[in-house]
């Protein structure tokens, strides 16, 4: 599938409480690893860059690029299948580890505007709403079957609406997102 953003202004919102009216369409990359922590995301030797660097630059550094500083081929960050992604869907307790704001500044700069995880660590998914990601939290299971269907799919598109706070997955289905951005399991 394409995986551009489809919305009203052709991008989704920085301050998601002025998201209403906003539904994107966006194609999607994966990490394939638990606890992926915000050292993971941004290596501690970028931090001293001032905000105004693009951090996206130093996103998954250590294994997004080889020693040689060459892309590494096998991750999704370096496929040109995934080239478009907007959205990191990831296992679960993604972001835990270190409070570090300059993880979530890596993935926006990078282009990313939506994780989906079954869980995230806690000042990571605050930083996220505080700086324009949205932090979406979905059940283990229908996390683990999109990682699969991406897998299998590469540069798959997922829609996420924001009013009506859901996600709809390549197979048609909606999983609720309730507010905070937390997993609607009612």
């Amino acid at each position: 599938m394409s995986g551009s953003i489809v919305t009203r202004d052709g991008q989704m919102p920085k301050d998601h409480s002025g998201a209403c009216g906003h539904s994107c369409k966006m194609s999607v990359q994966t990490t394939l690893q638990a606890n992926c922590d915000t050292d993971q995301i941004i290596p501690a030797r970028y931090l001293q860059k001032p905000r105004s660097d693009n951090f996206g630059a130093y996103v998954f550094a250590d294994s997004r690029l080889g020693k040689d500083g060459a892309p590494a081929p096998e991750l999704p960050f370096n496929q040109q299948a995934y080239a478009s992604a907007k959205i990191v869907v990831a296992e679960r307790n993604f972001g835990c580890g270190s409070s570090r704001e300059h993880a979530v500044w890596a993935l926006y700069d990078y282009g990313m505007r939506a994780v989906i995880a079954p869980s995230f660590g806690d000042i990571f998914k605050n930083n996220s709403l505080k700086n324009g990601l949205l932090p979406i939290e979905l059940p283990e299971e229908v996390v683990t079957g999109l990682i699969a269907g991406l897998l299998a799919n590469p540069g798959t598109a997922v829609t996420v609406d924001l009013p009506a706070q859901t996600v709809t997955l390549p197979d048609g289905s909606g999983h609720a997102f309730e507010k905070g951005y937390g997993a609607d399991r009612s």
